[in-house]
């Protein structure tokens, strides 16, 4: 009481808020206008996005994007003192989202660049905070799972979450369970199907244990085969239940033709009411969008689909800017390859290091 009363005589009652006013049992409203009510001055203008992102990056630490993408998982943070002209972080719906994701099977679909692999990177940290099990982290690409890995590392909770590949973690489940692997070598023809069939029936048949981790996160899920996304789903604790598939059906490259019909439910994936749409690109800037939209209309034209399949997603622009993509054609492939070693070397002489310049090209033979 002593306390309450030097209070009144240092801040008027309506600028003083006690602890039983902060209850679970005061109503919403009635507290919301409590702390209205404590800021009487006003006129000077509300703050604007870019303000109000300043404000995040500074409070939320965890939430900021590293200048490159390139460097998602492999660039050094950048500290409060060397705060970077542009700030890159979470946009509201991913923190809010990486935030309040709850136990059960949860999918998010997300076009390329949207974040995806951030909000799943978010997810294993807090995860492995009180978790009595490994978490298992699955990809398809091996690049990514070093990528993720080294995070991992970073983050020091390696010793809580493993990062595999998918095949990569078939071949270490029959080997330490001593199931044994597929006969041949690894470059016979059919090997690996023949390794995940084995792992299949091996869990069918007790040899190797279901629900091994407190939880699996599975990225690139748009990657993974029917069946494969099947068998992981068995390995998830039925305690914890926590299972979090990444999907982009617009970026399947690998068995796109053969795992086209299939739903989340027939795989064991409970996502009615747990899935999250993410349309937003922040890793390309609109003119590379709008000139990759000239070559893969088709492939990026949107489609519906239920709740329990996976909808095809159009990329929309987070608004960036930059140079116009150069198209140049060029008669012969010598002429082709000419002309890209004297742009690679020009660029190079104006102070364009070799390490930030790429070449593609579709097919082997063309090295």
């Amino acid at each position: 009481m002593a306390t309450y009363v030097k209070c009144q005589q240092t801040l008027e009652p309506c600028r003083v808020i006690c602890q039983d006013e902060m209850t679970e049992s005061v109503e919403i409203e009635v507290f919301k206008k409590h702390l209205l009510d404590m800021f009487t001055l006003g006129g000077y203008g509300s703050l604007s996005l870019p303000q109000i992102d300043r404000i995040r990056w500074h409070m939320f630490p965890e939430i900021r994007i590293p200048a490159k993408q390139g460097e998602l998982f492999d660039g050094a943070e950048t500290t409060a003192t060397e705060q970077p002209s542009i700030l890159q972080i979470m946009d509201l719906q991913q923190e809010r989202l990486a935030r309040s994701l709850g136990e059960g099977h949860r999918v998010i679909h997300g076009v390329a660049g949207s974040g995806k692999t951030l909000i799943l990177g978010y997810r294993a940290k807090h995860l492995a905070k009180d978790c009595t099990k490994p978490i298992l982290v699955l990809c398809y690409n091996k690049v990514l799972a070093k990528r993720i890995e080294h995070w991992v590392q970073q983050k020091e909770i390696a010793d809580k979450v493993n990062v595999l590949t998918f095949h990569a973690w078939c071949h270490r489940q029959l080997t330490a369970y001593n199931v044994g692997l597929p006969a041949g070598d690894v470059k016979r023809d059919g090997y690996w199907d023949d390794m995940v069939n084995q792992i299949i029936r091996a869990v069918d048949n007790k040899l190797i244990p279901s629900g091994q981790y407190e939880a699996v996160l599975i990225d690139e899920g748009h990657d993974f085969r029917p069946e494969w996304l099947k068998l992981i789903v068995q390995m998830v604790d039925p305690r914890t239940n926590s299972l979090l598939v990444l999907y982009d059906d617009a970026q399947s490259i690998y068995h796109s033709v053969e795992k086209r019909n299939f739903s989340f439910k027939s795989v064991g994936i409970q996502a009615q009411g747990r899935t999250t749409i993410l349309k937003i690109n922040y890793r390309n800037t609109q003119e590379i969008l709008q000139f990759a939209g000239q070559f893969a209309r088709q492939l990026l034209a949107p489609t519906e689909a239920d709740e329990d399949s996976a909808p095809r997603l159009m990329p929309i622009s987070a608004g960036r800017k930059g140079p116009e993509p150069l198209w140049i054609k060029l008669p012969s492939l010598q002429e082709q390859a000419r002309y890209t070693a004297e742009q690679l070397k020009a660029a190079h002489k104006d102070g364009m290091p070799w390490k930030d310049m790429a070449i593609l090209y579709r097919h082997w033979d063309l090295q």
